[in-house]
């Protein structure tokens, strides 16, 4: 990945991006920031989704397949059915 990267600079967007991920990854390994299952489905087996990278520990928890949908985009209906109520989950936090 390090000579990847030596020819695949990262844009400054990629790089705040990066952080906060990280900054996050940090927090769950010393236990302040705990895995929930996924939001939407329920899964266990779940991951951080950042709505808002500014705001790097506040994450939504979300499965791989659930996660993917809502960054693909895909319009099939159980995605729908399942991104509504994901929706509903980030305007709560959000206000």
């Amino acid at each position: 990945m390090r000579e990847w990267r030596r020819h695949h600079p990262m844009t400054e967007e990629e790089r705040f991006r990066d952080r906060a991920r990280s900054y996050a990854g940090v927090y769950k390994r010393r236990g302040h920031l705990i895995q929930e299952p996924c939001r939407v489905c329920g899964s266990e087996d779940s991951q951080m989704h950042h709505p808002d990278y500014h705001q790097p520990l506040y994450v939504i928890w979300l499965c791989a397949w659930c996660h993917r949908k809502l960054h693909e985009g895909i319009d099939d209906a159980e995605y729908q059915e399942r991104i509504k109520k994901l929706r509903e989950i980030v305007d709560k936090i959000k206000d």
